[in-house]
């Protein structure tokens, strides 16, 4: 019994931290999050209306919905501008189909509800339609990228440097990406974007795009939208009042972001960083639980042979 105790408090302590329970019955397929100092920011999956919800991070209450009275397909991301506006990705095509996806900007939301003028700005694919899911603004220089999703693998486009509303504007392929890229988001150095897929999340630079490392993020049970607060990554996931949950960055990436990489701190080229102390994660939870009870019943094994060959005649 001991054992089994020790065992359950280990994974038990190896949980992620819950930032906040979404008490939105309207918050049903979250698919980004954004952070904004004491709220959040998320938008539900395609098949809503053109609408951002303000979630007080203390209580997961919704404490404003701010409608920009678009119409809109397909809504899949959100993402910060460096003046604090909010830019909504309309850039879901499931089947490859339309013939534009659309940005829409907005004045960052507040308390209540409210509806707002939308910038907004059609964008083409240089190389035809994709499905993508996740947008990325850089913080320094506003500019804007977007990453398609696919089975094996995606592509990081990047958008003109100044967006026009009175023409489309064409994404160019930048660097390519992993395979099911859910979100992301661009780190505190404005050289670095996380990407994230269903159990994990790879860190890129973006003179190349090329990955420096990856790491685990807390389970859930279908992970889509990914934010940061400094150093520490918020994730959420579909579903009715589900958790929006955080894990720190490794020690390593942080290093990195910090200019200060040590030889073991920047692995080889999406290697994956050790995480210090900062526990177990993601999908690593329920394999540490196993590997433990695995060990438990090897050991009661022995003991039970042990007895078993002293009663032997």
């Amino acid at each position: 019994m001991i054992v089994w105790a020790s065992v359950a408090a280990l994974v038990l302590a190896a949980q992620p931290h819950v930032l906040l329970t979404f008490q939105d019955d309207r918050i049903s397929e979250s698919s980004a999050i954004v952070d904004g100092g004491d709220v959040v920011f998320t938008i539900n999956d395609s098949g809503d209306g053109a609408r951002v919800f303000v979630v007080d991070k203390r209580s997961g209450e919704t404490v404003g919905v701010t409608s920009y009275g678009e119409d809109v397909v397909d809504v899949e991301a959100l993402a910060a501008a460096p003046n604090g506006d909010l830019w909504v990705g309309d850039i879901g095509d499931n089947n490859h189909v339309r013939d534009h996806v659309t940005l829409h900007r907005i004045p960052r939301p507040g308390a209540g509800d409210t509806e707002v003028d939308a910038e907004s700005f059609e964008l083409v694919y240089a190389d035809g339609p994709r499905d993508a899911e996740a947008l990325l603004v850089n913080p320094r220089s506003g500019r804007v990228y977007v990453v398609s999703k696919g089975l094996l693998g995606g592509t990081v486009y990047v958008a003109p440097s100044q967006l026009r509303s009175d023409r489309t504007n064409v994404l160019r392929p930048a660097g390519s990406a992993g395979g099911l890229v859910t979100d992301g988001v661009f780190l505190r150095d404005g050289k670095h974007v996380l990407l994230r897929d269903y159990g994990s999340a790879t860190v890129l630079r973006t003179s190349d795009f090329t990955p420096v490392a990856t790491f685990g993020l807390p389970r859930q049970p279908q992970g889509e939208g990914i934010g940061v607060a400094g150093d520490t990554v918020l994730v959420s996931t579909e579903g009715v009042h589900t958790d929006v949950r955080t894990r720190p960055l490794p020690r390593a990436v942080v290093r990195l972001l910090d200019g200060t990489p040590t030889a073991t701190a920047t692995p080889a080229p999406g290697g994956s960083v050790p995480d210090d102390d900062d526990g177990p994660w993601g999908g690593n939870v329920v394999p540490l639980a196993l590997g433990a009870a695995w060990v438990v019943l090897v050991v009661l094994g022995i003991r039970a042979f042990r007895r078993r060959s002293r009663h032997t005649p």
